[in-house]
């Protein structure tokens, strides 16, 4: 009796409710075109790579990172966006992702101003939350890679963050600016 039920209840969440989770979730995805009016570009941590001595100075982005850097570099160059937000693991003596992320915009030649920082985005949840609540944003540009697109959506659009998103890691920009209805 009980493995027929567990069997019923597996069928019928493949069949059912995966389904309807997915098509609600991709319903709410339009392809925005241009950059929304906000004109702020959102970067998430993604870990950092560290030398013997683990400070800001001594560590690099990962892939990954670098990945999101490049394309808030790409973005702000060609006029898409004009800030900057990084948002990571910044509490830390020895590990501290956002100034990392500082440091590697301050190195491509973005000035400062243009620069905000995040050190207490210890979550994709945490980096939303603050976008909306602690640096007052409405909607953003959020940087990150395919994988994590749909898990980043919700959890902005859970704390009432618009998000027009800018995949990471293709090229294709027709199918990579995605926005919330």
């Amino acid at each position: 009796m009980t493995l027929k039920f567990l069997k019923t209840f597996i069928l019928i969440y493949v069949v059912v409710v995966l389904p309807f989770v997915y098509f609600t979730l991709m319903s709410s995805l339009v392809n925005t075109g241009d950059i929304n009016p906000e004109k702020v570009a959102l970067v998430l941590g993604a870990g950092i790579k560290c030398r013997e001595e683990q400070n800001a100075q001594n560590c690099q982005p990962s892939n990954v990172l670098k990945k999101r850097l490049d394309k808030s570099l790409e973005l702000f160059w060609a006029g898409k966006i004009d800030t900057i937000l990084v948002s990571g693991n910044g509490n830390q003596l020895f590990y501290n992702e956002t100034k990392v992320m500082v440091n590697y915009l301050k190195a491509n030649k973005v000035d400062l101003a243009t620069i905000k920082a995040d050190y207490r985005g210890n979550s994709t949840y945490e980096s939303c939350k603050n976008a909306y609540y602690e640096f007052g944003l409405q909607s953003v540009v959020l940087i990150t890679q395919a994988f994590h697109m749909s898990r980043s959506v919700f959890l902005c659009q859970s704390v009432g963050l618009y998000v027009s998103i800018k995949i990471a890691d293709q090229n294709n920009q027709a199918t990579t600016n995605y926005g919330l209805l």
